[in-house]
Formats: structure tokens, C-alpha cells, sequence
């Protein structure tokens, strides 16, 4: 068992991060940059702009694949083009945007929780297999007034336990729902890269912060707290000794 988080304030600002793969963007559509919007958790997001592709999206490659039962969180929104940058306001919601788990970085294939901009908004589990085949497997109708992508941030938890899924979507300032939003089963993959996704053209995805739990475990809403009894994953050492400071610093 093992939970990792980053708010991304350890990473140099104006470049890829280190430790992140996105094989289907730019080095000048994928950034950690220095945000001017209050309210961001470590001062920095990371912005991945979709430049009219079908597909853009990044992993913790760092963190390497990950087998068996496994749940990331994110915070959200979308972004404006990088001419703009480092904006992280304007431009409608990307259709298909959210977190991923199980996913092949040099292929489409993955489990996804996503929000879909239509109508009132509804939010989906989905899958995407290595041929780029699109399977919906659950969707939630998002309550009325639809989500005002542009001004708010929001929160996708994503969770694979055995062959169930489950996913839940909330604004920042909600109160995460008690109970799961989308539950559904499916067996195909059982493992992979984690992540997030922007997946329609001419739009993007900005992350204020990203975290992991495996084997259990639940992704962590802040700083992974370290001690004797912390597992130590060697290739993410750094990244737990980040998330001990900023527990010392935070309090």
C-alpha cells in the first residue's frame, strides 16, 4: 500500500516535469507554470493544451505501471491556449477531460472518469482500448445549472477495485458526495500508468494537483504524511520527501 501526491510546486516552471510523460503533446503544449489565479494549492499547475488532436494526455510515469486495485484524484479545469498561458481561465470545459488509471502512454488505451460538457454536463466512466475504441460504461447527469468550466475548479476521484470502477466528480467548495457518482464493472486491463487526459481538440486541461493510492489505499486530498512505516516506492524518494516538507511547512 502506498499513496503519493504532487501539487506540482516542486517541479520548474515553463517545462515539462520531470518524471511525466505525454507522448502525444509538445514540449510548448505541456508545461508546469506559475499560476496568476487564487486559490491554487502549491502556486504552480500543470497545463497540458490540446492542440486539435484527438487525444492528449499525461502520466506519472515516474511512478511507474501500476498493477491491481488503484485510485488517483485530481483537481481540475480548463484552460485558455497557451498564447494565453499562464491564464488558467476561459475557453468551454474540454469534452472528455478528467483522470486516468490503467493507461498505456504510447497508446489510447485506458479507463478514464471524465466530464462531459452537454446539455446540463453528465459525468462518465469510460474505457479505451489499444485499437482507440470508445466504450461507455456508466454515466451520472449532473445536476442543473451546468458547471461554469471556465471560473471553477472541480475534483475526479477514480477508483479500480478488483474488476469494479467507481468514480465521483465535485466542484471545489462541495462537499464530496458520501456515495459513488458511477459504478460499473469491468475486466479488460489491470494495469498501467496513471494519470490525466484532455481529449478534444483545441482545448485543455490545467491540474492544480494529482495524487495516488494503490493496493487500497485512497488518494490522498493533500501531503502523504512519512514515518518508519511508510512504504518507499525508490523511484518517487524525491517526491515523498517533497510531500514531508510541505507537511512541516503547512503544519
Amino acid at each position: 500500500m502506498a499513496q503519493y501526491y504532487t501539487d506540482f510546486s516542486e517541479y520548474a516552471s515553463d517545462v515539462p516535469p520531470t518524471g511525466w510523460t505525454s507522448p502525444f503533446a509538445g514540449d510548448d503544449t505541456f508545461l508546469v507554470v506559475d499560476s496568476i489565479v487564487g486559490g491554487v494549492t502549491g502556486g504552480k499547475v500543470l497545463i497540458l493544451e490540446n492542440g486539435y488532436t484527438t487525444l492528449q494526455s499525461t502520466t506519472w510515469s515516474a511512478l511507474g505501471v501500476l498493477s491491481g486495485d488503484v485510485e488517483v484524484l485530481g483537481k481540475v479545469r480548463s484552460t485558455n491556449a497557451f498564447s494565453a498561458h499562464p491564464d488558467v481561465i476561459g475557453r468551454n470545459w474540454n469534452n472528455g477531460s478528467g483522470v486516468t488509471v490503467h493507461a498505456d502512454p504510447t497508446s489510447n488505451r485506458r479507463y478514464e472518469g471524465v466530464w462531459r460538457f452537454n446539455a446540463d454536463g453528465f459525468v462518465q466512466i469510460r474505457k479505451t482500448d489499444s485499437s482507440g475504441t470508445l466504450t461507455v460504461l456508466s454515466t451520472f447527469n449532473a445536476a442543473a445549472p451546468k458547471w461554469a468550466p471556465d471560473t471553477e475548479w472541480s475534483f475526479f476521484r477514480l477508483r479500480r477495485e478488483g474488476t469494479t470502477l467507481k468514480h465521483s466528480w465535485w466542484r471545489d467548495g462541495e462537499t464530496e458526495p458520501a456515495t459513488w457518482q458511477n459504478i460499473t464493472t469491468d475486466s479488460d486491463f489491470d494495469s498501467g500508468e496513471v494519470g490525466i487526459i484532455s481529449t478534444r481538440g483545441g482545448r485543455g486541461v490545467a491540474a492544480d494537483f494529482f495524487s495516488v493510492g494503490t493496493a487500497g489505499d485512497s488518494a490522498p486530498s493533500g501531503p502523504v504524511a512519512t514515518g518508519p512505516e511508510t512504504p518507499i516506492n525508490p523511484s518517487v524518494t524525491n517526491l515523498l520527501a517533497t510531500s514531508a516538507r510541505l507537511t512541516w511547512e503547512q503544519g
